[in-house]
């Protein structure tokens, strides 16, 4: 970038100040961006001094304008201490070497705002990043919330097909217990129809005994109206008991078709 040799002293120094332990250690760029500023500065002194004493030195004036960063001809004036021993071939190539440190100062300075461009864009890419950073952070937590949500959501709905599959044993038990009880109260309500029919059927034939009694008692009035009397006062009993036990049947036994229609 500078043209200059590393044997060159600018270049020692820069390298000095890069790396003062001399241990070929890194460096970050924020850094190095610090370190360049520093080093284009004590150029840009370097470089106004040697100018200074050029302008001081009556051979060196026609180069004066172009000699701000001349240290060769600093050294050259420090050494001999009369500039009236520089021939004209060295005074060209003194000229010439402060052309040329004049362009790398330009070009130095040129850089160093290249470097600052770049240390703001880096700057503002440094930010968008950290806000990149941010907004990954909140959606990786938005994730792991979403997650131990999912998690409790699965356990949630294991819990329910477990409950539902009780419940579904529960049923089954439930309706073969009620089947096999509807078949006891079918098998019941049968038993109490036939007990049903035989009783009409007995309450029947007593009608029929009490209507042939009336008939023989009305043609032996006379002579068993007190037997018949009695007889058929039992047999009214009989007969009421008879009904009310029918009654009582009858009812019980709507009572359990109410009970299996339910």
């Amino acid at each position: 970038v500078t043209e200059q040799s590393v044997e060159e002293g600018q270049l020692r120094a820069l390298r000095r100040m890069l790396d003062p332990e001399a241990v070929g250690a890194a460096l970050d760029l924020p850094t190095f961006h610090a370190v360049m500023r520093e080093w284009i500065a004590l150029c840009q002194q370097e470089g106004s001094v040697a100018g200074e004493h050029a302008l001081k030195s009556p051979r060196a004036c026609p180069a004066a304008g172009e000699g701000r960063t001349a240290p060769a001809a600093a050294q050259l004036e420090g050494d001999s201490g009369n500039m009236d021993i520089v021939s004209p071939t060295e005074a060209a190539g003194l000229r010439s070497r402060a052309e040329q440190l004049a362009a790398q100062n330009t070009k130095l300075q040129r850089d160093a705002e290249l470097a600052e461009e770049l240390n703001a864009r880096l700057a503002e890419e440094t930010a968008q990043l950290k806000t990149q950073l941010r907004c990954s952070q909140q959606a990786l937590e938005q994730a792991r919330a979403a997650a131990e949500d999912l998690e409790d959501l699965k356990s949630t709905a294991k819990w329910l097909e477990e409950e539902n599959g009780r419940l579904r044993r529960q049923a089954r038990q439930l309706n073969q217990r009620l089947l096999a009880e509807g078949h006891g109260l079918r098998e019941r309500i049968q038993a109490l129809a036939t007990e049903t029919a035989d009783l009409e059927a007995q309450l029947c034939r007593c009608t029929a005994l009490l209507s042939s009694q009336d008939v023989a008692l009305a043609q032996q009035a006379g002579r068993r109206v007190e037997e018949l009397t009695v007889a058929l006062g039992e047999y009214d009993r009989a007969v009421q008991e008879l009904r009310l036990e029918t009654t009582r049947l009858r009812d019980q036994l709507g009572r359990m078709q109410d009970a299996w229609a339910m």
